[in-house]
Formats: C-alpha cells, structure tokens, sequence
C-alpha cells in the first residue's frame, strides 16, 4: 500500500469539512430541567443555523462551538450508522450547559450559547450548521 500524496490527504480532509453529513439532535435542553427557545440566524450562503437560547440570571454569555460534524446537541457516534474509527461514542454537550447555568458558590451562573455565525444582541446554545462560531 503506498502512502498518499499531500494533496490527496488535503483535498480528502477538504472535501470531508465541504460535505460533512448531518446528525440528528437526539437530545434537548429540557431532558436536563433548562428552559430554552429554538432560534434561527441567518448565513452568508442561505443556510438557516439553527440554534437553542437557554436564559441564566446573569450578565454573561457562553458561546460554545461544536466540530463538525456534531450540532448543537452533540454527536450520536454511539449510533452504529454514524459511528467512525475516531469517533464511536456519544458526545453530548448539555450536561456542561446545565452546569454552567446553574449558580456555583464562587461564580455567578452564565448564559449559554453558540452559533454557526455572529450572535445577535441575546444568548443561545447550540448550532447545527457546519461552522464554528457564533451561538447556536
């Protein structure tokens, strides 16, 4: 088996980031006790990125990022149909929303976010384009 050229291992990775394929959101804020609205933000190329707003009694804000191909729940690679070599288990991002949402001793709570593009002027969580910033 002879080793690949640099560019067939670039345009591979290239065209797995172009044509990644979606994943279901399998879990929601509310199965973790949050409160939450789905919103939408609108993309340079036209495509919706959806996203969740969880509120928290704060004056901060979270934007959290998800890789591709995960959204903004997580990624069911504990689902053989998208299970890969590098990724067989299941990534969920929640649980680490529930905590930072909830008031700790030390800190205020935050609110939580992410998004595929810039945030508007509120917070949410979660994104479920392939792109990385902004809230989703």
């Amino acid at each position: 088996m002879s080793t690949p050229s640099p560019e067939t291992i670039a345009s591979t990775l290239a065209q797995g980031f172009a044509f990644t394929r979606r994943v279901p959101v399998l879990r929601r804020p509310d199965e973790y006790g949050l409160a939450y609205e789905d919103v939408t933000f609108p993309s340079q190329d036209c495509t919706p990125l959806e996203g969740w707003f969880i509120p928290a009694d704060s004056d901060k804000l979270v934007i959290a990022n998800h890789p591709m191909p995960a959204n903004r729940y997580g990624y069911p690679g504990h689902l053989p149909q998208y299970a890969t070599p590098f990724a067989d288990f299941e990534i969920n991002f929640l649980p680490d929303c529930k905590t930072s949402t909830t008031p700790a001793t030390t800190s205020s709570p935050t609110t939580c976010a992410t998004t595929a593009t810039a945030p508007p002027p509120t917070a949410a969580w979660s994104a479920s384009a392939s792109s990385s910033t902004a809230t989703s």
